[in-house]
C-alpha cells in the first residue's frame, strides 16, 4: 500500500511538472513570436541608432532638442509599451522584468546625457555612461536568461 501511494504521488508530481513546463513553453513561444515584442525590439534599435547620432557631434542646443524629441520621448513610450506586456507565467515574467529593469535604467542614462549636454559637467557625463553601461549589462543578462529558458524548454529563438 505504501508503494502504491508513493507511486501515485510521483506520477501526479510528474504530470503536474510536465503540465507546468508546457504552460511555460507555450507562454515563451507566444512571448517570442508576438508582433508586440518584435515591434518593441525594432523600436528600441531605432532609438539607440538615433542616440548614436548625438555622439557624432551636434551643437548643444540641437543635441538637447534632438535627444528630447528623438530619444527620450520615444523611449518613454517604448518603456510604457514594454511594461504593458504581461506574460502568463512566472518564469517568462521574471525574464521580461529584467528587460524592463534594463530599459528603465537606459532611459535614466539618456536623461542624464541630456543633463550633461546642458551642464557640461564631467560628473554628469560619467554618471550617464555608468547608467548606460549598467543598462547594457542588464539587457544582455535578459537575453542570456531568455536563451537559457528557451534552451530548457526546447524553444527555438529566431
Amino acid at each position: 500500500m505504501h508503494k502504491f501511494i508513493l507511486t501515485c504521488l510521483l506520477t501526479l508530481s510528474f504530470l503536474f511538472l510536465s503540465g507546468c513546463s508546457n504552460d511555460v513553453q507555450d507562454d515563451l513561444v507566444q512571448y517570442l513570436n508576438s508582433n508586440e515584442m518584435d515591434n518593441l525590439y525594432q523600436t528600441e534599435l531605432d532609438i539607440m541608432a538615433n542616440f548614436e547620432e548625438i555622439q557624432g557631434g551636434l551643437e548643444d542646443y540641437d543635441a538637447v532638442n534632438f535627444l528630447n524629441e528623438n530619444i527620450i520621448a520615444p523611449y518613454r513610450d517604448f518603456l510604457t509599451d514594454l511594461e504593458a506586456i504581461n506574460p502568463g507565467t512566472t518564469e517568462v515574467t521574471n525574464v521580461h522584468n529584467q528587460y524592463i529593469e534594463g530599459a528603465t535604467i537606459r532611459l535614466e542614462g539618456y536623461e542624464q546625457t541630456g543633463q550633461f549636454i546642458e551642464s557640461g559637467e564631467f560628473a554628469d557625463m560619467e554618471e550617464a555612461n555608468e547608467l548606460l553601461d549598467e543598462a547594457r549589462s542588464i539587457v544582455l543578462q535578459y537575453r542570456e536568461e531568455l536563451d537559457l529558458l528557451a534552451e530548457e524548454l526546447n524553444v527555438e529563438i529566431e
